[in-house]
């Protein structure tokens, strides 16, 4: 699953109905190039759960820059501190902390 998909209740839902306990399946999403950063990947991490009703088991940075030329950029690539290198570091701290948290 991934917040590009926007399916993540479809996902909580076929859990739901499909009677196969939590423990036996492992839930991935993805993080998109525009919620890169610490404080969008945190924002993001949290929806996901929040869609799913339950911990995702992994997860990982969709796509590693912008993948479509038209999209804004997230805030940790803009500026001159900006880069990717900068905004996959911050997602990655954030994914550390979420997994932590038992996100």
């Amino acid at each position: 699953t991934a917040l590009l998909y926007n399916n993540h209740r479809d996902v909580a839902a076929a859990i739901r109905t499909s009677g196969v306990p939590r423990a036996e399946l492992f839930i991935v999403t993805k993080i998109p190039p525009g919620d890169m950063g610490f404080d969008e990947a945190t924002a993001a991490i949290d929806r996901a759960v929040a869609e799913l009703g339950t911990h995702a088991d992994l997860v990982l940075i969709h796509w590693p820059s912008n993948f479509d030329p038209k999209a804004p950029l997230p805030a940790c690539a803009r500026g001159a501190a900006g880069s990717w290198q900068a905004c996959r570091l911050a997602t990655w701290r954030a994914m550390e902390a979420a997994h932590r948290s038992g996100k």
